[in-house]
C-alpha cells in the first residue's frame, strides 16, 4: 500500500470538511424550506380556491 503524502491528506481534509458542510447545509435547507413550501402551497390552494368562487360569481 502507497504512504500518502502530506498534500493528499490535505485534500483529503478539505474534500471530507466540504462534504459535510454542504450534507448539513442541504439538511437545514430541507428544514427551512419544508415550512415555507407547505405555507406557499396553503396560501396557492386559498387564492385559486377564491379566485374559482370570484370567477363564478362572474358567470
Amino acid at each position: 500500500m502507497a504512504e500518502p503524502s502530506a498534500e493528499g491528506d490535505g485534500t483529503m481534509l478539505v474534500i471530507a470538511i466540504l462534504l459535510t458542510l454542504s450534507a448539513l447545509a442541504t439538511v437545514i435547507a430541507l428544514i427551512v424550506a419544508y415550512p415555507l413550501f407547505r405555507i406557499i402551497v396553503l396560501a396557492c390552494g386559498s387564492w385559486s380556491e377564491s379566485v374559482q368562487e370570484a370567477t363564478a360569481k362572474l358567470g
